[in-house]
């Protein structure tokens, strides 16, 4: 990643947050538990009348403005580092981040299919539709 990649990602974050504060600023009195079928949206609320909130949101911004970004420096050594490439590049093998943990999957791709073919033929956790549901649902 370049340098202009991070300092945009940096921004990202910062508008996602400061949009988190706003909507937490607005509903912040609303007990209510969302709808099942809640669908979130991608409204954004505008500047808020309230100086505190609205001072702390620039002040972190100038802040982040300010911080000197390096390129982070490879910890690992290089016979690893080149490993993890190669197992990356291998089309062979799917690697994924474990469902709980900090774990990493490693598994043949050959084995992922045929364990997927075996969940879908079991008739208790997969059912063919003879038709689409789209419009009933």
């Amino acid at each position: 990643m370049t340098n202009e990649s991070h300092i945009k990602e940096l921004l990202k974050d910062f508008a996602a947050f400061a949009r988190r504060m706003r909507l937490q600023f607005i509903f912040h009195d609303r007990d209510k538990k969302p709808h099942p079928f809640h669908v979130k949206s991608n409204w954004e609320p505008p500047v808020q009348s309230s100086v505190a909130l609205e001072t702390y949101l620039e002040e972190v911004k100038t802040q982040l403005a300010d911080i000197q970004i390096s390129k982070p420096k490879n910890k690992l050594p290089n016979k690893e580092h080149l490993a993890i490439k190669e197992l990356k590049e291998n089309p062979n093998i799917n690697i994924k981040k474990a469902d709980k943990g900090t774990s990493t999957v490693i598994m043949n791709k050959k084995d992922k299919i045929h364990e997927g073919q075996i969940q879908l033929d079991v008739e208790e956790n997969y059912k063919a539709l003879s038709s689409p549901m789209v419009s009933e649902t």
